[in-house]
């Protein structure tokens, strides 16, 4: 399979993997022969680009770290119970032992295999980011967390808190949120209220323990002593808090936002290192690098020597060294595909446009 961005989407394609739609049902099946309505219709749906059949990548297979139907679950479980705070101001024991089975779910699944590389594209929707996010950060937190060799009961506690990171988001107004520009200084010291208000939510809760409820207060915390709300550094916060830090804005990054495009997961992979020492835990990043591919499996990139290729394998520990199906010479020609490795000794590198962090504002990441 291969990944597509939605604008490159011609009519009479196969679609690869299923796509959502509201609350987690099947909009459309893998294998739909796709037209232009169901295009338009995705498109509508805030997708960026989705998998389809492709003739060089058709024996290439993606292993998902989580399987669509528990991902989905978990994502209605954490949207159920946002919504419920936004109407009575609290989580009751039912939704936090519900949350809890939503955390133990993705934590066995992402424990059944712990090589497994973060290695797909993440299709979500506009309209449920919020949601989404929340899981996807706890994957990642997870992931990053088995890498750097935490015990289960501590990776339980790292996803409890993770999934809940932005509970203080239900207490922001959401034309703040979702605004289509850049914030005025009003509206981002609201925003930097979420983090002290979904820790003042989660800390009374007996059932949610002191080390997940701090991630909601430190998230947004700066090795450097720069974040919000305290401006505390590195080693003031709770290790939890620093891995969640770099699984949550790599999430933002990669997502598009009503008030910009997402970035590439190479791209989301470049900021991290640029701001690795200064934002993020230098040592955090290094293990995040090692199980979330910044070019994932079935997307195409292009060769420092003009080649065009597709990502046909990743390798735990090798973020930048995959195994890669040539199909395109260095002057356009379509040929006959045949594989290399990049993890072979040879003078070759996937090139992409470098990311400029430091251009990068505060009030457009950090929502």
């Amino acid at each position: 399979m291969k990944f597509t961005p939605i604008k490159d989407v011609k009519p009479g394609k196969v679609l690869a993997k299923p796509i959502y739609g509201y609350e987690g049902r099947v909009l459309l099946q893998d294998n739909v022969v796709l037209k232009q309505s169901y295009i338009d219709k995705i498109e509508a749906l805030g997708y960026n680009g989705i998998y389809v059949k492709d003739p060089v990548t058709r024996d290439i297979k993606i292993k998902e770290v989580v399987p669509e139907e528990i991902k989905q679950a978990s994502i209605n479980i954490v949207k159920k119970s946002f919504q419920a705070i936004e109407r009575h101001m609290s989580l009751s024991g039912e939704q936090i032992q519900n949350i809890k089975k939503g955390v133990n779910d993705l934590l066995r699944e992402i424990m059944s295999d712990r090589s497994l590389v973060v290695d797909m594209v993440d299709l979500k929707r506009f309209d449920d980011y919020t949601f989404h996010h929340s899981v996807n950060v706890t994957i990642l937190s997870i992931i990053t967390g088995i890498s750097m060799g935490l015990t289960h009961g501590d990776l339980f506690r790292l996803g409890l808190g993770a999934l809940l990171h932005d509970v203080g988001k239900t207490r922001v107004p959401k034309k703040i949120l979702n605004k289509p520009g850049k914030l005025n200084d009003e509206e981002f010291e609201i925003i930097k209220k979420h983090s002290q208000e979904g820790y003042d939510l989660l800390k009374e809760k007996e059932d949610i323990p002191p080390t997940s409820s701090t991630i909601a207060l430190f998230h947004h915390e700066k090795v450097n002593g720069t974040g919000y709300p305290h401006g505390k550094k590195g080693e003031e916060t709770h290790l939890f808090s620093q891995i969640v830090s770099v699984a949550d804005v790599y999430d933002a990054l990669i997502s598009d936002r009503p008030y910009r495009k997402g970035f590439t997961p190479s791209e989301a992979m470049e900021y991290l290192l640029g701001c690795s020492g200064e934002s993020f835990d230098r040592e955090v990043v290094k293990h995040f690098f090692r199980k979330v591919a910044p070019y994932p499996t079935g997307t195409e990139v292009l060769l420092s020597d003009g080649r065009l290729a597709v990502v046909a394998r990743n390798y735990e520990g090798l973020p930048f060294r995959p195994a890669l199906r040539v199909f395109r010479d260095s002057h356009g020609r379509e040929m006959e595909p045949y594989e290399i490795e990049l993890c072979d000794p040879q003078h070759l590198s996937i090139t992409f446009e470098p990311v400029d962090h430091k251009q990068k504002n505060d009030k457009l990441l950090q929502r």
